[in-house]
């Protein structure tokens, strides 16, 4: 026997379930004074301002700010708030005492004495306020006595008296009336043929074509010379408001608050907050609700068109599906529940208990059935199982075909028969989705997206390894959600995503629906967006879902049913098109580093720091507001999640600052808020000071220009002195002995008839003339050119004096012979003292050794070594005032060189000794600058 798992029904036909707005609360734990709330408004700057019996608070939609007697209010308790069109608030405290807050200060009325003289004994019925220069105050006074107000203008207080009596008449949209024991009340400003009689009234309110009298728990409402009556089973608090939708808010004592859709009382109300005190009720300028309680602090609901229905219990609602003019919601557990609705607030649900292997329910043929991932189960009445078990579904392109995706496979049914399965091609995936269009078959998998076309199945490659949990199509594209890589369009060939950093709310969806042909709804874990047209608009946390993780929706009868992880909602779809108020931006505060700014402020040239505080208020909006702003003349927009920007160094000039905020519906404002300041030129930009500037920067000039001349006057003189000495130097070079010795050694070369050296040793001779004669007109050279010159030269002197010594030049290869250039003419006269004083007068051959590397990265060393006599040799020998004239001018060059150029020039001589300090020849270390070839 098959494993049988009954439905039954646990509830039948439930009208009117209960429905539950996505509501927050505050208390003393959240900064309120008291939990004990009287009276609510919202200024013109959008603070929320809460009267309770321990002062007043101020709300921005961040921090509660709580005023009390010591801050200016004349009472403490605080029983009722007036909005003034001057923007001033006024505070009615217990004690019959007024006050007032305009322009960030509390202060008690001057005329607090003489208004308590005037009462006397009678109380504040209601006050018509206008602003802290003009109001009226009503009287509560018996029936038998005539209306009385007193009016406070161009600061005088005056009482009156009308001819009206048992009513207290201040306003032309409510009223306070005393109880009377003749049981009726006359309205005189309620446009009527003939009274009315009402028993009991105690108060009264106008709206819409419409005027309502509250008394005891009874409403009455007035409309076209037709009177209705309901009664709620509690007493009636001053909790009473029409809302922009025309709904009527009714607050009681011990019953919470009843709703009346279009403030229509014949119909059942919406009941909420049961149980509770409600002192008062306020709509704010975003639409939402403020209900303020005796004992419990204070509700807001942030959109009162979304309401949750609970209808799992507190569980998760994951999938939501049509059938027979009903929808049926899966949770997670298998429970089903069955949901029909005739109007926004009258539903029917029934609740039916199932296996958890339930994945959807769906319509075929007229008839109702549910798809399980289990064999057969035995089915409630008027819905069937159907026999194809597997975990998605879709209908074919006849109304008899149906589509079951499995776990490894697909199937097609006809007639409930199944007549392929996708095993047959070795298609083994598992099937999330299904989607039947245009002869085409769309699988959503583990691994992308698939089509079948009725004999293949192909893979769009694109998709590969993405997770797809739902497809559609509109106009020939095909929709997949997918998770991780968002909302997925295939155009032809072509795929393209629509991701987060197109503003959509998450990459991982769950559901995709095409609204009126040219919406795309996608379903994600981080709440619902609305593509339209490019722009993406978002229902979240702050529009009241229960939950921004929505796993399934459905949108019918102007009405969007939304599954989530905590229940589901049911929102007004002319709500979600109709566009949010645009944000307006408070500057709550400018500071220098010195102190408060206020507008049109001109600021020293040292108080250029500035600090800008400022805010928007959304309570909706549980997220950092965005902000964007400037400094003119700025023109480019920053933008910020901080509700402050700070300026530093600011230079002088006249300065506008603007600040705009952006709403939920990514709409920034209309317009924005300026703050206006100046910062004033420093003492140094003054016309004097500039011209005094002025005459001491020309002596200065002057100063420098003659010091200038100086310094070129020096340097002239320096570079004629090294031009001479480079003369000199090419003179020591090209010395008449050595010049003379060549030429004679050329000639013994050809008497000897040796004509191979006499070529060879003129040829080298000529290069040599050549390098010398060029290189004595330039200060630097290059070390290429350097080595070839003393190459040359000590070849030339090693075959003049028969090969008496041998050389090895030695250059660091890190250093570019082409690149870097050292002064002309420095170094062949050590060489030259080398050979003829350090070799020649040694017996045997020697040897000398050059080597140049780079001591840092503006000098070079070069060390010329050689293994002759050494100085030791001349001590005691006539010569030994003898110096080298190379050596001398060589000295007068370096001196000159560091002179003019400022850097580091010497030689030092070193005496080489055996150990047993026997001369073995004369080291000479030569330190000059270098520098690279300029390009």
């Amino acid at each position: 026997m098959k494993k049988l798992l009954a439905f039954f029904i646990l509830s039948a036909s439930l009208c009117g379930v209960a429905q539950q707005f996505t509501k927050r609360s505050f208390s003393v734990n959240e900064g309120l004074p008291s939990s004990q709330v009287y009276d609510i408004v919202q200024d013109t700057v959008r603070n929320i301002w809460i009267s309770t019996d321990v002062g007043v608070s101020k709300y921005d939609g961040y921090v509660f700010k709580n005023y009390t007697q010591a801050d200016g209010l004349a009472d403490n308790t605080i029983v009722k708030l007036y909005l003034g069109k001057d923007g001033s608030i006024l505070f009615q405290g217990f004690s019959k005492k007024l006050s007032f807050y305009a322009n960030g200060e509390l202060q008690p009325f001057e005329k607090n004495e003489e208004l308590l003289n005037l009462l006397n004994t009678n109380n504040i019925a209601s006050i018509h306020y206008e602003s802290m220069s003009n109001f009226r105050i009503g009287l509560s006074v018996s029936c038998k006595e005539k209306t009385q107000y007193i009016e406070w203008n161009k600061g005088v207080l005056s009482q009156y008296k009308t001819e009206v009596s048992g009513i207290n008449v201040v306003s032309s949209t409510e009223w306070s009336a005393t109880y009377c024991p003749k049981n009726h009340v006359t309205l005189a400003e309620v446009p009527l043929e003939n009274s009315i009689e009402i028993p009991s009234p105690q108060s009264v309110l106008k709206a819409n074509h419409s005027t309502f009298f509250f008394s005891q728990n009874n409403i009455y409402k007035l409309a076209s010379k037709k009177l209705q009556q309901t009664q709620i089973g509690a007493t009636i608090s001053r909790g009473i408001c029409i809302d922009r939708q025309s709904d009527l808010w009714v607050g009681t004592f011990g019953k919470g608050v009843f709703i009346y859709p279009k403030s229509d009382i014949t119909m059942a109300p919406i009941h909420i907050l049961d149980g509770e005190n409600i002192s008062c009720i306020f709509q704010d300028e975003d639409g939402g609700m403020w209900l303020g309680s005796m004992s419990k602090g204070l509700w807001h609901i942030n959109n009162p068109r979304l309401q949750s229905f609970d209808l799992l219990a507190g569980q998760s609602v994951q999938h939501l599906s049509m059938a027979n003019d009903a929808f049926f919601a899966i949770g997670q557990n298998g429970m089903v529940q069955k949901i029909t609705f005739n109007s926004w607030n009258n539903f029917n649900v029934n609740t039916m208990v199932s296996s958890s292997s339930i994945v959807d329910v769906f319509e075929e043929k007229g008839q109702a059935h549910v798809l399980t991932e289990s064999p057969e189960i035995e089915s409630p009445k008027g819905i069937k199982t159907y026999p194809g078990q597997g975990i998605a579904q879709c209908q074919g392109e006849r109304v008899n075909e149906r589509w079951i995706g499995k776990i490894y496979s697909f199937s097609k049914y006809v007639d409930q028969i199944e007549v392929f399965n996708s095993i047959e091609l070795n298609f083994q995936e598992r099937v999330n989705c299904l989607h039947f269009t245009q002869g085409n078959l769309y699988l959503g998998t583990l691994n992308g997206l698939y089509v079948y076309d009725g004999s293949t199945i192909n893979h769009f490659e694109k998709t590969k390894d993405i997770r797809i949990e739902d497809i559609t199509s509109q106009e020939g594209k095909i929709l997949f959600a997918s998770r991780g890589s968002g909302l997925g369009i295939l155009h032809g060939s072509e795929i393209e995503f629509i991701t987060t950093e197109n503003e959509l709310a998450s990459n991982f969806c769950n559901r995709i629906e095409v609204v009126n042909n040219s919406e795309y709804w996608v379903a994600t874990i981080k709440g619902l967006s609305i593509i339209k047209n490019g722009m993406v608009r978002q229902i979240n946390l702050e529009d009241g879902l229960p939950s921004l993780e929505i796993n399934d929706f459905i949108v019918t009868k102007n009405t969007l049913f939304a599954a989530t992880n905590a229940g589901m909602s049911v929102y007004r779809l002319d709500q979600i098109q109709n566009s949010k108020a645009s944000l307006y931006t408070e500057i709550t505060e400018v500071k220098s580093q010195h102190s408060i700014v206020l507008p049109k402020s001109s600021l020293g040239y040292n108080s250029n720091q500035i600090k800008i505080n400022f805010i928007a208020r959304d309570y909706r909006i549980n997220s950092p507001i965005e902000y964007r702003y400037r400094l003119l003349p700025e023109k480019n927009w920053s933008v910020t999640k901080q509700p402050s920007v700070t300026y530093s160094a600011l230079n002088a000039g006249d300065y506008v600052f603007e600040v705009m905020a952006k709403n939920t519906n990514g709409m920034w404002a209309d317009k924005s808020t300026t703050f206006e300041f100046v910062i004033e030129k420093p003492i140094w930009s003054r016309w004097w000071f500039l011209l005094l500037v002025t005459l001491l920067i020309g002596a200065f000039i002057a100063l420098i220009v003659k010091n200038r001349e100086q310094q070129i006057k020096v340097k002239s003189a320096a570079a004629n002195e090294l031009n001479a000495l480079k003369i000199k130097a090419l003179s020591s070079q090209m010395n008449p002995h050595f010049i003379f010795n060549s030429l004679n050694s050329i000639q013994n070369f050809l008497i000897d008839s040796d004509l191979r050296k006499s070529n060879k040793y003129l040829t080298m001779f000529a290069k040599l003339m050549r390098l010398v004669l060029n290189n004595s007109n330039e200060t630097f050279v290059s070390m290429k050119e350097v080595i070839d010159s003393l190459e040359l030269y000590m070849e030339l002197e090693r075959l003049r004096f028969n090969e008496k010594f041998t050389y090895q030049i030695s250059v660091d290869q890190s250093i570019d012979l082409e690149q870097t250039e050292i002064p002309s003419m420095l170094m062949q006269p050590f060489v030259e003292n080398s050979i003829l004083h350090g070799i020649l007068p040694k017996e045997g051959k020697g040897k000398i050794e050059l080597y140049v590397e780079k001591l840092n990265e503006k000098c070079l060393r070069c060390t010329i070594t050689d293994d002759g006599v050494g100085r030791d040799f001349y001590k005691d020998k006539k010569s030994t005032t003898h110096k080298s004239h190379g050596l001398k001018i060589t000295e007068e060059r370096l001196a000159v060189f560091k002179s003019y150029f400022k850097s580091e020039f010497r030689f030092d001589i070193h005496d080489l000794k055996t150990e047993d300090g026997e001369s073995k020849g004369t080291q000479v270390e030569l330190i000059l600058p270098f520098r690279s070839r300029p390009s």
